[in-house]
């Protein structure tokens, strides 16, 4: 392996596919995926939110839990992002349920399954609001796209449709407007699309509904506070990612009321709150940077110090060990040495410095000496854009960002 090839390997935006999940994957004791297999076992219909930082390996653990289903032929999982289907800064509850309908679409059409009669009543009757969409379309922003017969012509319409509410403002008006009026018309073909699915292979779907996490918190906010009944609706079981500033939030008790449990990821521990250095934490972390990469690419000493500033997420420490190896590309080094690995952690560290100001400044030092927050919506949104970082042992504590405490000085 060289670094080039190595790079490859260390793409922090994409989630492990199952095939990379084989070679990448490394088991952690703190996983949740057991009690949540176990919880989905005891009742149908129940509604979970998963929840941890952002970069934490959310991703990849509920990729581990489709593959730990697979075998048991118990459930049939239809994941997806909502990134797939939506733009995360605009979006509203009646979306994540277009979202859940392209995703069991996408999923028949994937399939090539033989719906039954009644499914093809329903997808005939959603042609027409598919129709109507597009003529609403055609008549307040011009175009539209011409109407294809038949099921089959639906489900590749209907993508297409997906497609363009994620990419155009306009579309997604003329389709808000439409199934603000035809909500219950949507659950109702969901639900009969879900049977149908389910009779057809044999096996109970699963949702599981990434990167909500991802949006803004006053988005999310709006979405599980004020929208939890609408997104618990759906009769299929249902996992939904959720921000962890909101399990910080006031209004969480009310959230939590809407849903089965929330199973909670936490990151890796590189410290003890004392600030001793946490070895058990820190070989984790090397384990899974070495799945990825050969540790021959680096200088003795770079892996640790990567570890130390990822503050134990491991999207942050595959992207510092990706931008290292590209700076000794750019340097034409044939190994990352610690001088590549330190401009790497500088170029990270100057995205946070862009979000710091005197205020914030002031509560992440008070977060290095107490390792406490408070319930505000400052510390939320610090714990939102990773300027603070939640661990456990026992019980919550907090500290700054190993790449934000540089910035603090005394």
């Amino acid at each position: 392996m060289n670094l080039r090839q190595a790079m490859k390997n260390l793409d922090p935006k994409e989630s492990l596919s199952l095939k990379e999940l084989k070679i990448f994957y490394v088991p952690r004791e703190d996983s949740p995926l057991k009690r949540l297999i176990l919880d989905l076992e005891e009742a149908d219909e129940q509604k979970f939110l998963f929840t941890g930082h952002r970069g934490t390996g959310k991703s990849s653990e509920l990729a581990k839990l489709e593959a730990e289903l697979l075998p048991e032929n118990t459930y049939q999982v239809i994941r997806f992002s909502v990134r797939d289907f939506l733009d995360i800064y605009d979006l509203d509850y009646k979306d994540v349920i277009l979202a859940l309908f392209f995703a069991t679409v996408r999923f028949a059409e994937g399939q090539k399954l033989k719906l039954s009669r009644a499914v093809e009543a329903i997808v005939k009757d959603l042609l027409n609001f598919g129709q109507e969409i597009e003529r609403t379309d055609e008549r307040e922003y011009g175009g539209g796209v011409e109407a294809e017969g038949g099921t089959e012509g639906f489900l590749a319409q209907f993508l297409k449709l997906g497609l363009r509410f994620k990419a155009e403002a306009s579309t997604r008006t003329s389709i808000r407007t439409t199934v603000s009026h035809r909500l219950r018309d949507l659950l109702t073909g969901l639900e009969t699309l879900s049977k149908d699915i389910e009779r057809l292979t044999g096996r109970k779907l699963l949702y599981i509904v990434e990167d909500l996490d991802k949006t803004d918190l006053h988005v999310a906010e709006t979405l599980f506070f004020k929208h939890a009944q609408s997104l618990t609706e759906p009769r299929s079981p249902i996992i939904y990612t959720f921000p962890i500033a909101l399990f910080h939030s006031n209004h969480y008790q009310q959230i939590k009321q809407f849903f089965t449990d929330t199973k909670f990821l936490p990151n890796f521990k590189t410290k003890a709150k004392a600030g001793k250095d946490d070895a058990k934490g820190c070989e984790a972390l090397r384990n899974i940077l070495l799945k990825r990469v050969h540790e021959s690419l680096f200088e003795d000493g770079v892996i640790d110090l990567l570890v130390n500033y990822c503050g134990g997420i491991p999207r942050i420490l595959i992207q510092l060990a990706r931008s290292a190896c590209l700076e000794a590309r750019v340097n034409d080094h044939e190994l990352v040495t610690l001088a590549d690995a330190q401009e790497a952690i500088a170029a990270e560290r100057r995205d946070y410095q862009l979000m710091l100001n005197q205020e914030r400044e002031s509560l992440l030092k008070l977060v290095r000496e107490s390792k406490e927050i408070e319930n505000t919506d400052n510390y939320r949104e610090l714990l939102h854009n990773l300027s603070i970082v939640q661990y456990r042992n026992g019980q919550y504590w907090y500290d700054v960002h190993p790449l934000v405490k540089d910035l603090l000085g005394d």
